[in-house]
């Protein structure tokens, strides 16, 4: 039945298969598996019909006008129409291009701004800056793009961002160790936030530890440690020494004048033995954080050269893959050859 459903006359069944496919892809928004092909196509979906769909599906990738991607299972779109109009292939390539730049990070979104006209560029910042919605939006919209029509610089994408979570994972694993050293080290003191403004008081014998800094130093010296081995001096960070201003009582400093602590020389004694638990957390993070970084900034530094080859694409008129807002969209006669 489904072979004789509104079959043109003078077209053999095999013929009229093939139609049937390539419209069928045309007039769908999402890649297809053989299976669901084969289903809606012939009504069945047995392994001799399979593969028969399979060989038209080739023949139709090898002539451009289909293409498959994934592997288990191969899913396939259509892939050889334009959009509808010039002004809304346009509108939607502001689209993409935005998500693109969302996608790069900060670390290298600059670099692909400053190539686009002033114009172009100002918009674009307008769309990366509007509400997290729509920047979520514009993100999965290039991201599906990258999947479906740049398989390799989508594989270097999710390398990049694997480098990402683990060098992050890596900083926070560390501001937990010192956080929990620090609380070990000074239990007798009372742990306080940088905006609180607490003057010495011999009288009152309280010992205060501004954590919050305290912690934002630590992380600081992983970062330094991450750019230059060579930073640990003897057995201590060089932004983990410390002074005690005032004769007895008073303020623990840093060197660069920090306040990280009111108290007596205990205190100060107890922040040099800290600098050491530092110092050793250093050595056991250090090397590993500097690792993902550097695959983090080689990953970045690839993922923005293919990025601005896209965009000048998609600016040239040429947009592969798909979206769940768009049609395919491919403008080159690549998809032809």
């Amino acid at each position: 039945m489904h072979d004789r459903e509104d079959k043109p006359l003078n077209v053999q069944k095999g013929e009229y298969e093939l139609l049937r496919i390539l419209k069928l892809l045309k007039d769908t928004s999402y890649p297809m598996t053989a299976k669901e092909i084969a289903r809606e196509v012939a009504g069945r979906d047995d392994e001799v019909t399979l593969r028969r769909i399979r060989r038209k599906l080739n023949l139709l990738e090898r002539e451009g006008f289909v293409k498959s991607v994934g592997k288990s299972p191969k899913k396939w779109y259509y892939c050889a129409v334009i959009l509808v109009s010039d002004d809304v292939y346009k509108r939607h390539v502001k689209y993409v291009i935005a998500g693109l730049a969302i996608i790069a990070g900060s670390l290298i979104r600059d670099s692909l701004l400053e190539t686009l006209p002033e114009p172009e560029r100002e918009e674009t910042e307008s769309l990366i800056n509007c509400g997290t919605a729509l920047r979520d939006e514009l993100k999965l919209c290039a991201s599906s793009h990258l999947e479906h029509g740049y398989p390799e610089t989508f594989t270097l994408y999710n390398k990049r961002e694997k480098a990402v979570d683990r060098y992050c994972s890596i900083k926070k694993d560390f501001q937990k160790a010192v956080s929990d050293a620090l609380k070990q080290r000074f239990k007798y003191a009372v742990f306080v936030e940088s905006t609180s403004s607490i003057k010495p008081d011999p009288e009152s014998r309280v010992y205060y530890v501004y954590s919050d800094r305290v912690v934002s130093i630590c992380q600081e010296a992983l970062s330094d440690y991450r750019r230059d081995l060579e930073y640990l001096s003897v057995d201590r960070p060089k932004k983990m020494r410390f002074y005690s201003e005032g004769d007895e009582w008073g303020f623990v400093k840093t060197e660069r004048g920090i306040i990280v602590g009111i108290g007596d020389t205990r205190l100060l004694h107890d922040f040099h033995r800290f600098s050491k638990d530092v110092y050793y957390y250093l050595k056991s993070y250090g090397p590993e954080a500097r690792r993902w970084f550097k695959r983090l900034v080689e990953y970045s530094i690839r993922l923005r050269d293919e990025l601005l080859k896209i965009i000048h694409e998609i600016r040239q008129g040429i947009l592969r893959g798909i979206c769940h807002i768009c049609l395919p969209a491919v403008k080159s006669k690549k998809t032809r050859s």
